[in-house]
């Protein structure tokens, strides 16, 4: 596999090395290299008067530590062969030269470590450079000596610690290479800090060529150590197992990835650091799970008006500002903490109207009062909060068997189904109080209009959509407590009447006369402040209350004795509209009594 190279703006000029007298070859050639190398310099030798006999330059090869019994350090470089064309198969062999015909030379060789070398050198080392010529062209002269030198610790001029790094491309290839740029990685006291690369915050592995002990570091960058400056390739998995695998035995595939670069641990003293860019290889997708949020991350502020739709198959979530074809992640946050309901790493696309739509077949909601998330994993944004919204499920049945839950979703609006196929009451069978009398008067309009009821003012209100009837639950509300509830869409509000509460908090709305339209229906209290709101429909507004229309309905509310079941339907004649109904408590209808008059 081919290895990663720091590329050679970022291995030259590191540091001067100190050159010792020229030396002599037994037949008379000249040769000299540095007595002492910076960590991290280029390691340069040159010689004089290298011929072969027949007149011309010999040709020369420059190995590091090779002595008798040892062959030396191996390169992952490719190493080009100047006589006979192409590379060498020797990776000993670090560079190699044809002198020109006076037999004059030079070599740059770039500083071992485990980024280029099977070796990592380090200050205070001693080390040697063996040149050798006499092999690469025939019948030249046989020659072997050596430079020795020592390794010193850098100076320390590099200063800048405000570190910076971007990528060439934001797009690549299978197994092939990401450039980076990086400026101010310095370390505090030692000349330039060491990085360490990782893959997609270490999720895949170096299956060979592992640097140091850790399989997790994909390279490792050596910075100038006067600068902080680098200019390198990372060279990428080829996407077999050849070559990386990640916790589940996978190799590296298409889609979104990122490189993170993180300093702290391969040089003792270092700063801490992590910093992280992006790219896509082939078509993009997000990979991973996103960072997980904080539960002061989950304000009012930071709602950004998503809606939440339960039905008993599926959350339609629409997140604001979102257009179809985007990526999200959703979650949902239980007593502060993820559930990853999905899985970490599931993405959804956003479809028409910025809805995404989660199945809940084989999901079951934590019971509660929950948080629906939505983080962004579009590229270069890959976990940023796009909003959330309250998600409320109560438990199910009264078996005691524990399975399944259910309850309603809210937010900005929002209306929801249930992980079951019906819905059972926790308060089931507890009517409310029958002598109980709405309030004379009908409050004033809350807000303007539609657009007024937003995340800000939602409230803790939640809806369950049980077919053509939305289960409005109303935390905090008491037995036989009276809602006030006011309908609104693009074209207007009217006044509904007065609900009552049963023990769970909660009342049913018959909204099929509404069709798909986008609605949102206002609670207020006896005293006329907005409790909250919550609604349903298709994304686009479709008028379902006639234009103009605002205080009280063009048909009076009146009691029906046409029964459903068991249960009065209490009827809305609404113009323009067709009949919105609001039924009796859930209590009344798992109980079989009548529902409590509702008051204009």
């Amino acid at each position: 596999m081919a290895s990663l190279l720091l590329l050679p703006s970022a291995l030259l000029a590191l540091g001067s090395p100190a050159y010792a007298a020229d030396h002599t070859t037994p037949d008379g050639a000249g040769y000299s290299g540095p007595t002492a190398v910076v960590f991290g310099s280029t390691i340069r030798v040159e010689g004089t008067g290298w011929k072969h006999p027949d007149g011309s330059g010999s040709g020369v090869v420059a190995k590091l530590d090779a002595a008798p019994g040892n062959p030396g350090v191996q390169t992952n470089r490719v190493v080009a062969d100047p006589v006979n064309g192409g590379s060498f198969a020797d990776k000993t062999v670090q560079g190699a030269v044809l002198a020109n015909a006076s037999g004059d030379w030079r070599i740059d060789i770039p500083f071992p470590s485990l980024l280029n070398s099977s070796t990592d050198w380090l200050p205070g080392e001693t080390h040697l450079v063996r040149l050798l010529s006499g092999g690469l062209r025939s019948g030249d002269t046989p020659r072997s000596v050596v430079v020795e030198f020592s390794v010193s610790e850098p100076s320390n001029t590099c200063a800048d610690t405000n570190a910076t790094v971007e990528i060439g491309s934001p797009t690549a290839e299978l197994g092939g290479k990401v450039r980076l740029t990086g400026t101010g990685w310095c370390h505090p006291s030692e000349g330039a800090s060491r990085i360490a690369i990782k893959l997609d915050q270490g999720a895949h592995s170096r299956v060979a060529g592992i640097l140091g002990d850790n399989a997790t570091i994909w390279a490792i960058i050596d910075p100038d150590p006067a600068t902080g400056s680098f200019d390198t390739e990372i060279t990428l998995p080829d996407g077999t197992l050849a070559t990386s695998r990640d916790e589940a035995g996978k190799a590296f595939g298409e889609g979104g990835h990122w490189l993170n670069l993180l300093t702290g641990s391969l040089k003792p003293g270092d700063v801490g650091r992590s910093l992280r860019v992006d790219f896509t290889v082939g078509a993009y997708s997000p990979s991973g799970a996103p960072t997980p949020l904080g539960d002061d991350e989950l304000t009012a502020a930071t709602k950004g008006g998503v809606e939440v739709v339960r039905s008993a198959t599926s959350l339609a979530v629409t997140v604001p500002g979102t257009v179809r074809g985007d990526w999200v992640h959703l979650d949902v946050y239980s007593s502060g903490a993820p559930r990853a309901l999905w899985g970490g790493t599931k993405w959804f696309r956003v479809g028409a109207g910025g809805v995404v739509t989660a199945p809940l077949a084989g999901i079951t909601l934590p019971v509660g009062s929950n948080k629906l998330t939505v983080q962004s994993g579009n590229q270069g944004e890959v976990g940023r909060l796009l909003g959330w919204a309250p998600l409320v499920v109560t438990a199910t049945g009264s078996s005691g068997s524990g399975t399944g839950s259910t309850g309603s979703s809210g937010g900005s609006s929002g209306s929801g189904g249930t992980t079951s196929s019906g819905f059972t009451p926790v308060a089931a069978g507890v009517p409310a109080p029958a002598a109980a009398t709405a309030p004379p008067t009908t409050p004033a309009a809350p807000v303007a209009s539609m657009e007024e009821l937003h995340s800000d003012n939602a409230g803790e209100v939640s809806s369950v959509l049980e077919g053509t009837e939305l289960l409005i639950t109303v935390p905090g509300g008491g037995l036989g407590e009276w809602v006030h509830v006011r309908l609104y869409d693009a074209a207007g509000d009217v006044a509904l009447g007065w609900a009552q509460l049963d023990a769970s908090g909660q009342f049913r709305v018959d909204v099929s006369a509404l069709g798909t339209a986008r609605f949102k229906l206002a609670l207020q209290g006896a005293d006329g402040a907005l409790i909250g709101w919550t609604g349903a429909g298709a994304d686009t507004p479709t008028a379902a209350v006639p234009a103009g229309a605002s205080g009280a309905p063009a048909a009076s509310p009146r009691v029906s004795d046409e029964g459903i079941g068991a249960t009065t339907l209490l009827n809305f004649g609404l113009s323009g509209v067709g009949v919105l109904s609001l039924l009796g408590t859930a209590a009344a209808l798992g109980a079989g009594r009548p529902s409590r008059k509702v008051a204009p």
